[in-house]
C-alpha cells in the first residue's frame, strides 16, 4: 500500500513538472514573437546607381512603435553563392514604423557594376522601440 502511494504522488510530481516545463516554453516562444512581416515585391538591377534593389513593405502586427526599423537581405549570385547584403529602411526617409502601420522599403546591394547578384532572400530585421514620452500636459 505504501509503495502504491509513493507511486501516485511520484507521478503527480512528474506530471507537475511537465507542465510546469510546459507553460515556461511558451511563454518564451511568445517572447520572441515576429514584430514585423515583411514580404519582398520587387528585386531589380539599376544601372543609375549600380545596385541591386529590394523593395517590398513590412506590417507592424506588435503592440509596439519603432523608431529605427533596419532590413537585412542576403543576396546570391546564379550559382547559389553568397555575395553581400543588402540593407535598408523606409524608402520615403521616415525610419520609423507605429503598431499596426505599414513601412515601405527599399534595400540596396552596391556591386559596383558587376551585376554579380542574382537574387535576395530576408535576413532579419532589427528594431528599436520609440520611447514613451514622459511629459505631462497642465
Amino acid at each position: 500500500m505504501k509503495k502504491k502511494k509513493t507511486l501516485i504522488i511520484s507521478l503527480i510530481m512528474v506530471f507537475i513538472i511537465i507542465i510546469a516545463i510546459g507553460i515556461i516554453l511558451y511563454i518564451n516562444m511568445n517572447k520572441k514573437a515576429k514584430t514585423l512581416d515583411c514580404v519582398i515585391e520587387k528585386q531589380e538591377y539599376t544601372i543609375f546607381n549600380f545596385s541591386y534593389l529590394v523593395t517590398g513593405h513590412c506590417v507592424n502586427n506588435s503592440s509596439k512603435d519603432y523608431s529605427h526599423v533596419k532590413l537585412f537581405f542576403k543576396c546570391y549570385n546564379k550559382e547559389g553563392k553568397y555575395v553581400g547584403d543588402a540593407t535598408g529602411n523606409n524608402k520615403i526617409g521616415k525610419t520609423g514604423v507605429k503598431k499596426g502601420e505599414t513601412l515601405e522599403y527599399t534595400a540596396m546591394l552596391n556591386d559596383n557594376g558587376s551585376k554579380k547578384v542574382d537574387y535576395c532572400d530576408f535576413d532579419r530585421v532589427e528594431v528599436k522601440e520609440a520611447e514613451k514620452s514622459n511629459k505631462k500636459s497642465n
